[in-house]
């Protein structure tokens, strides 16, 4: 038990760090390779700095660089990892619980404007969900409705958009 003391314990800081790129368990590590590579006289230099053996391996685990959320997003759409997986990266990448759902959420792509008109004017689309597609775009209410409205009108028939008029006129 002496012995043990006579070592460092890390700062509360690496320590947390260590936690979230998953150096305590163990398990988790070795599926991601966290303790591949580990060059032995990292191991004497540890114990020169008064770390154990644990101690520096956990140091070594924690210190990979990680993926980007982009990559993790890139590599979901690709079918590379699943979404658990995804959230063990951002997790990994010290995103809080809150926000991880919203960004896997906003890693999808939308439907485009184009895409928009096209599908409610093969019927995929209802209005309602016209005007939330252009919301998702970023239009405020009042252009998101300008813009739904617009979209109905333009899939109209040809014929449709035919006034009284215009058949008066052509009489």
């Amino acid at each position: 038990m002496y012995k043990e003391l006579a070592y460092q314990i890390p700062p509360v800081a690496d320590i947390i760090t260590m936690a979230v790129r998953e150096a305590f368990t163990p398990d988790i590590a070795a599926k991601f390779g966290q303790y591949e590579d580990f060059p032995k006289p990292l191991e004497e230099w540890g114990q020169k700095k008064g770390l154990s053996t644990e101690w520096t391996q956990r140091y070594w685990a924690a210190h990979w660089s990680l993926p980007s959320p982009m990559q993790g997003f890139e590599m979901l759409h690709r079918g590379l990892i699943n979404k658990g997986e995804l959230n063990m990266l951002l997790r990994a990448l010290d995103v809080m619980p809150f926000w991880r759902e919203k960004l896997t959420g906003i890693a999808y792509r939308r439907l485009t404007r184009v895409d928009i008109r096209r599908m409610y004017k093969a019927g995929v689309l209802t209005v309602e969900d016209v005007y939330e597609s252009y919301l998702q775009h970023g239009y405020t209410e009042q252009n998101a409705r300008r813009m739904t409205d617009f979209t109905v009108q333009w899939a109209m028939p040809a014929h449709a958009s035919i006034t009284r008029s215009d058949i008066l006129t052509a009489y």
